[in-house]
């Protein structure tokens, strides 16, 4: 009896190497609506391209498998003063550190 395992080539690749290629290009560049790649972006683009819904933690394996990392804004709270921060960056920056 033979172990045929080694004949089953497996399932094919979710995006073939075209469109690999082509989401790489595509997060080389800032993303169009905001900048930013994040895995939200990352999977819409890759449900427009393949005609069906991408799951996030799919679209994230992925951008990790070609190298990149998704990012994601930092947290701005809503009520923030922007004139008071500004404030404090030029009085804490210019303290001395002894």
């Amino acid at each position: 009896m033979a172990d045929l395992r080694h004949q089953n080539p497996g399932q094919p690749p979710l995006l073939p190497p075209e469109l690999q290629e082509a989401f790489r290009q595509a997060l080389l560049q800032p993303h169009p609506r905001d900048g930013i790649w994040t895995i939200r972006n990352a999977a819409e683009w890759l449900s427009e391209r393949l005609g069906r819904p991408v799951d996030p933690r799919r679209a994230w394996s992925w951008m990790k498998r070609l190298g990149f990392a998704p990012l994601r804004p930092r947290p701005r709270h809503r009520e923030r003063d922007l004139a008071e921060g500004e404030a404090f960056k030029k009085t804490s920056s210019s303290r001395s550190f002894s």
